[in-house]
């Protein structure tokens, strides 16, 4: 599932490409940035594990990514897109 979106960050709206991997649990959110500002500090993909409430531990996960990654997530999780990922994935753990 892919759509574009605005998040605000440190006081400054970026537009943003979220893909969402529902395959399994937990659900990824793959996110492709074009800002330079953004991609100097931090790369093009910002990527985020969920468990559709919180984000989960990963491996690079330093105060200021983490900061960016909890701002685009405040967006992406009240998303329509999101919540039916999110369905999905309750539904197959279900089965």
């Amino acid at each position: 599932m892919t759509f574009t979106t605005t998040f605000t960050f440190r006081s400054k709206s970026y537009q943003t490409k979220i893909y969402l991997d529902y395959c399994e649990a937990p659900l990824y959110i793959f996110t492709i940035i074009d800002d330079t500002e953004i991609i100097d500090a931090f790369g093009e993909d910002v990527y985020i594990k969920t468990d559709g409430k919180r984000i989960l531990p990963m491996l690079c996960h330093y105060p200021s990514l983490n900061e960016l990654r909890q701002s685009i997530f405040n967006v992406v999780k009240e998303r329509p897109e999101f919540q039916l990922a999110q369905q999905l994935v309750n539904s197959k753990a279900v089965a």
